[in-house]
């Protein structure tokens, strides 16, 4: 669906248009990637200076990605590749650019916010790990610097995300997607699965997708929200986090829609 035109949908069985409900509360914000990517940031994304500027700027939760470097380090990187060609998984940590932390190291950058992490497990990437083993190593390390209220690990790969909760049942789960096509059948397999979160992108979200979620029992983060007004209009379907590029930006709307609730 067309994010210009949210505010309102059609009943699946009726041509009656239902009004979204009133929110009670606005949205959480989430740093994409820390405040790496906007057009107002001023540091590289996936980078403390990055996680560091989110909670400068306000941001509740940092964004962030995983993948493991060649001698076993989990380290905050979202492609398999460097700039400069080499993959990251076949990369000792030591060999890696200076600015790229480990995940240890991005988890006291984020301390006060909470921790999106997302684990990058995709079976077309070169670092590819069938075996799932990433899950719990990243379940390791980010329960010895997060409390569980402050953390959520997220995935595109639905076994990853299984493997999580086989980890450690605690940690709150969420399953990212992009297709809209999928979106009802996403929510029904997160559901199945025991997982606590669904990440649509903007794309697959209207009212009739946010009832759907919150009946199910699952909280809805959306990504990547960036203008001004499709944060607002995120805010009045009522999801329960954004992920945006424009954290300042995000935090002037919600400040603002959240004094008009009163």
């Amino acid at each position: 669906m067309n994010a210009k035109n949210i505010k309102s949908v059609k009943s699946s069985d009726s041509s009656e248009v239902k009004e979204a409900p009133k929110a009670i509360a606005p949205p959480k914000i989430f740093a994409h990637r820390g405040y790496g990517g906007g057009f107002s940031a001023s540091h590289k994304e996936n980078t403390a200076e990055a996680f560091l500027e989110a909670k400068d700027a306000g941001a509740d939760w940092v964004e962030f990605d995983v993948r493991r470097s060649s001698d076993g380090t989990l380290v905050c990187h979202h492609d398999a590749h460097l700039e400069d060609g080499r993959v990251v998984a076949e990369t000792d940590s030591g060999d890696l650019p200076s600015d790229i932390p480990s995940l240890a190291e991005a988890l006291e950058a984020c301390d006060g916010m909470g921790v999106n992490i997302e684990i990058k497990n995709a079976p077309s990437d070169p670092d590819f790990d069938p075996t799932h083993e990433i899950a719990f190593s990243v379940a390791g390390v980010a329960t010895a610097y997060v409390g569980y209220e402050m953390l959520l690990v997220s995935s595109f790969n639905f076994d990853t995300l299984t493997s999580i909760k086989n980890a450690d049942a605690k940690i709150s789960t969420g399953l990212l997607f992009f297709d809209p096509a999928t979106a009802l059948q996403n929510i029904e397999r997160a559901k199945e699965g025991g997982h606590n979160v669904i990440l649509p992108n903007i794309s697959s979200v209207d009212l009739g997708f946010v009832e759907a979620a919150h009946s199910a029992g699952l909280s809805v983060t959306v990504w990547t929200v960036n203008e001004k007004e499709h944060i607002l209009e995120m805010a009045e379907l009522g999801v329960d986090g954004i992920i945006t590029d424009e954290v300042s930006a995000a935090k002037k709307v919600l400040t603002k829609f959240a004094e008009d609730l009163g």
